[in-house]
């Protein structure tokens, strides 16, 4: 079970802040992929302070976000994202 006490919470809500308020986002430029879709119908999922998962069919989108990892090159972050979604999508 995950911890979900007040102070892991307070403590990726302040880590969250960080990632936002820096400047010099050019490290993180590999953590984003988008791609396109088939699916009709809308999916979502994520692992708080980890990814973000968003499948939006009107537009044909897929959007994955590492929050905090970084990636020498998109290749590397397609493959890791690509593996996160399969077992996502086997659970199901």
């Amino acid at each position: 079970m995950r911890d979900m006490s007040v102070r892991s919470v307070t403590s990726k809500a302040k880590l969250s802040l960080k990632r936002i308020s820096t400047k010099d986002k050019s490290k993180m430029a590999n953590s984003l992929i988008v791609g396109t879709t088939k699916n009709k119908t809308f999916h979502y999922f994520h692992k708080s302070g980890e990814f973000i998962y968003l499948e939006i069919p009107p537009y044909n989108k897929v959007f994955f976000y590492f929050y905090q990892r970084e990636f020498k090159n998109s290749e590397t972050a397609k493959r890791q994202a690509l593996k996160i979604i399969k077992d996502a999508y086997e659970v199901e």
